[in-house]
């Protein structure tokens, strides 16, 4: 996810990076290990499409959990809390729900409204091959 940073800084924190593939995977063999995941969330959880590690206004350490969809809908926004709750339960920091989309399916826009999910929208023209 190439705005990484970009999202970190409109929901008021600093990004410092994104994890690599290889961190997510010891992040969820540890959930595994401690019987936190099942199977399924265990490997649903290596394939999350994105892991940031930031800092909040205070400089305590942070992670977003990063779910992108062309049209953002319910299963991403549930994946996206999932992971949050896992990064916490691994970590023991924070972490916060991030869907990034070119639209948003209105069925979930309560999710946002409430806050639970922080909803960023994508350039269409990013997308485009150049």
């Amino acid at each position: 996810m190439r705005q990484f940073d970009l999202i970190a800084e409109d929901m008021g924190l600093e990004a410092i990076r994104l994890l690599t593939d290889q961190e997510i995977r010891e992040i969820a063999r540890s959930l595994r290990r401690d019987q936190t995941i099942s199977r399924d969330e265990y490997t649903s959880f290596r394939l999350a499409d994105g892991v940031v590690e930031a800092e909040d206004e205070q400089g305590e350490r942070c992670y977003i959990a990063l779910e992108v969809s062309f049209t953002v809908n319910g299963r991403d926004t549930r994946r996206a809390i999932r992971n949050t709750g896992f990064l916490t339960h691994a970590t023991g920091r924070p972490a916060y729900a991030v869907v990034s989309g070119i639209s948003k399916d209105a069925r979930v826009q309560d999710v946002f409204d409430s806050g639970e999910v922080y909803w960023h929208q994508l350039d269409p023209e990013l997308l485009e091959v150049e």
